[in-house]
């Protein structure tokens, strides 16, 4: 008899969030390595200040990059359309998301599938999100 995935394999989840953590630390000891100057470069590259980018780099949520693409599918929004049609929306999305302390309520919504009608009661990015998807439907052709 086959189990199903998650049974098979009850630490994975756990392994996964190990392997984000010290790839998270990782990144955060080389951004602290850089100089300042090439700190400035690097965030204005992203298009944020350098504080904004080291809060990013610092940012104890992992997986919030995952939860972010499930939220904008579910809004029938793609990551690349959004970024390629208004940047800085995407860009203030991504540091909210990032800092958002609802983690736990936005994956168990997502997985639910009831993260659309309870988003205003715990996603910050709800107003601004459901804004996008009716302004990406009235420029998509039924």
């Amino acid at each position: 008899m086959d189990m199903p995935g998650e049974l098979k394999h009850p630490f994975k989840s756990l392994a996964q969030r190990v392997r984000d953590y010290r790839e998270r630390m990782r990144q955060i000891k080389m951004f602290d390595s850089l100089g300042e100057s090439e700190k400035a470069e690097l965030a204005a590259d992203v298009g944020v200040s350098v504080f904004e980018l080291a809060d990013l780099m610092a940012s104890k949520h992992t997986g919030s990059e995952e939860l972010l693409n499930r939220t904008l599918a579910a809004y029938g929004l793609d990551r690349r359309d959004v970024v390629a049609n208004d940047r800085v929306a995407m860009r203030e999305i991504e540091l909210m998301c990032s800092r958002c302390e609802n983690t736990r309520q936005c994956r168990r919504e997502l997985d639910a599938g009831t993260a659309l009608a309870h988003a205003t009661e715990f996603c910050p990015n709800a107003e601004l999100l459901q804004a996008l998807a009716e302004r990406h439907n009235e420029a998509t052709p039924a």
